[in-house]
């Protein structure tokens, strides 16, 4: 697994658009996995995955588990709605769900806000044939260490051309070594 995206829903491929365009002409906005993404969203994340062969990892807090789920299902469901909605490449995993002690046991001295930030950085740490990799989230959850694998996307319009051009951009040109 040598390119890696680590991918956000709401905000990147959940434009938040969509679904009131889709509401407002009288058409569903969500199935029975939940909101339906952007097609150009979709077009353009599908443009990052040709260019660069690169695999999906779920950072999105869809991948959070609610009572009674375990992240193994959760994932399951999530790999099933990629495959259902026929999207561009496969999910391959997700980013951990961390504790707070998980965290603090890291010994990061970043802000713990970014908790998204740390949980990447133990996928890292956990796959180390991963050479380059590529943040793609709408809010800033990016690590100091990550900043230049990170693309902020606009919530409003999701992953637009710019951010493909520069995802691409990362995914063959910053080489990430641990």
């Amino acid at each position: 697994m040598n390119n890696v995206i680590f991918l956000d829903f709401d905000g990147v491929l959940n434009a938040f658009y969509y679904p009131k365009q889709l509401a407002d002409r009288g058409q569903a906005w969500r199935d029975r996995f939940g909101v339906l993404f952007a097609p150009e969203c979709i077009a353009q994340l599908g443009r990052i995955i040709e260019a660069t062969d690169a695999h999906i990892i779920i950072s999105s807090s869809w991948k959070i588990p609610f009572e009674g789920e375990t992240d193994e299902t959760v994932l399951n469901c999530l790999k099933g709605m990629w495959e259902t909605r026929q999207y561009p490449g496969r999910i391959d995993g997700a980013i951990p769900n961390l504790t707070f002690q998980d965290i603090l046991d890291m010994h990061c001295d970043g802000d713990f806000i970014c908790h998204k930030g740390f949980e990447i950085e133990q996928w890292l740490r956990q796959h180390p044939e991963c050479t380059s990799y590529a943040i793609l989230d709408d809010e800033v959850i990016a690590l100091p260490k990550h900043k230049s694998h990170f693309v902020r996307t606009d919530k409003v319009v999701g992953l637009q051309k710019e951010d493909a051009d520069q995802a691409v951009e990362i995914l063959l040109n910053h080489c990430y070594y641990q």
